[in-house]
């Protein structure tokens, strides 16, 4: 960055607008063993993540009533990292991905929403860490998440 200019990726990535969300228990039965409590967060309101600087008009939209746990950080590496964070809307965005295999891609023209090409599991991990980095995310945090859902997020991405 020369004398405070943002960089061409700085300018174009970009979310639309604040996480909306709002914390939702969920009571889990068990067969053998105590019902379990699970945290999730509702979005309240849609927003949209601007991802591609090389075609800044695409991007990924979150729906409304969408649930999701927020970064899926296993227990015992919670320590660490936490769930939420700055991080957080990047976290949605990516479960969000995720869940929908990449199909979340969208161009707007004349106020109708274009579906584009799926992305693949690669492009909405890089999407993630932009979002991190787009977020004001911390360097190490960035990329202690980023190499989590490289190497591990092949065991959430659903099946064919």
């Amino acid at each position: 960055m020369v004398l405070g200019l943002k960089s061409r990726n700085e300018i174009l990535m970009r979310f639309d607008g604040p996480l909306d969300a709002r914390k939702v228990v969920k009571k889990i039965k068990r067969k053998f063993w105590f019902d379990k409590r699970v945290h999730e967060w509702e979005v309240l309101a849609p927003f949209r993540f601007y991802f591609d600087d090389e075609n800044p008009e695409r991007f990924i939209q979150v729906d409304a009533g969408w649930r999701t746990d927020l970064a899926s950080v296993p227990g015992i590496f919670g320590f660490v990292i936490q769930k939420d964070g700055i991080w957080s809307q990047a976290a949605v965005t990516h479960d969000w991905s995720y869940k929908n295999r990449g199909d979340v891609v969208y161009i707007e023209k004349k106020g109708k929403l274009i579906k584009q090409n799926p992305l693949s599991r690669k492009e909405q991990d890089r999407a993630f860490e932009n979002g991190m980095q787009t977020l004001g995310t911390n360097l190490p945090t960035r990329f202690i998440m980023f190499r989590a859902v490289r190497r591990f997020g092949f065991i959430s991405y659903p099946k064919k």
